[in-house]
């Protein structure tokens, strides 16, 4: 299966919105659209069909992500700016707005960040209110055990 992209995501919008017919799109997306399976042909006649909205959506929830990721990494930035500093999500969450985003979406956002070696996080109990976060590079080194 080929990548939904961003030019696939417009036809498709235009498509379900009625400002774009099936019959006036370019060979290129209607056929790129119909082997994604988002138009089909009935009685000779090109239609949408329901996968074009699941695409749709799946195309803006990763939008929507890529977008948090970016201004988690901001609020990372502005809010860890002494080694060792540590935060918990929920600072995180008001720092990008807790009315722009969801708390799935920070949270995700950080654990993002965490895989790609940005962030670290530990727990200083046994609850996942007292999950912390710290910047990957505060990380103190382990040092190596000598024999002598």
């Amino acid at each position: 299966m080929k990548e939904f992209t961003t030019l696939l995501a417009t036809a498709v919008t235009q498509l379900l919105a009625g400002d774009k017919t099936p019959s006036r799109l370019t060979p290129f997306l209607a056929v790129q659209l119909f082997n994604m399976g988002c138009i089909k042909m009935v009685e000779s006649k090109l239609v949408t069909t329901p996968k074009a909205e699941k695409l749709l959506k799946r195309f803006e929830k990763k939008a929507a992500q890529v977008d948090c990721d970016n201004r988690v990494f901001g609020a990372i930035n502005l809010l860890l700016t002494e080694a060792g500093q540590v935060v918990q999500h929920r600072a995180v969450w008001v720092q990008v707005g807790r009315t722009n985003w969801e708390r799935d979406q920070v949270l995700q956002s950080m654990r993002n960040l965490r895989d790609a070696g940005v962030l670290r996080s530990f727990k200083k109990g046994n609850n996942n209110f007292q999950v912390f976060w710290t910047l990957a590079s505060d990380t103190p080194e382990t040092p190596a055990f000598e024999t002598n």
